[in-house]
């Protein structure tokens, strides 16, 4: 009896993890990501993405501060043909030198960036008073 549970369970096991193994959040979206997401335009507040599709259509990316719980979303409402089917999804209203992970929806296209430190944060009136500062990747 207990042995005939193991395999049921397993399955169950399977399935529940199948959809995140893949990548997939709902059902396949019909827009591949050809190229990218390549990270640009950081500031302390902000991010931008670029990517390119298959055709023209939307993306979804899902991003977040937790790895483990992107709960924030922003859609690229379509990639152009004119454009080489290329489109920059800028996310906003991030916090200051923070760590955002992200993922495309769909896709296995994951990564992870951290916001500038604000510029306010180095300004001092004698020493730096443009709040200037260095950065790395």
């Amino acid at each position: 009896m207990k042995a005939a549970r193991i395999p049921v369970l397993l399955a169950g096991l399977i399935m529940a993890t199948l959809g995140q193994a893949l990548g997939q959040d709902r059902k396949p979206t019909g827009i591949r990501v050809t190229h990218g997401p390549m990270l640009g335009r950081p500031s302390h507040d902000s991010m931008s993405l670029w990517m390119r599709t298959h055709r023209p259509g939307a993306v979804v990316v899902f991003y977040g501060t937790d790895k483990a719980s992107l709960n924030q979303t922003a859609t690229l409402q379509s990639t152009s043909i004119e454009d080489d089917n290329t489109g920059i999804l800028k996310l906003s209203g991030l916090k200051p030198n923070t760590r955002y992970h992200y993922r495309v929806e769909d896709h296995q296209l994951s990564g992870s960036f951290r916001t500038l430190p604000h510029a306010d944060d180095f300004r001092n009136t004698k020493g730096n008073p443009d709040g200037l500062f260095n950065f790395k990747f």
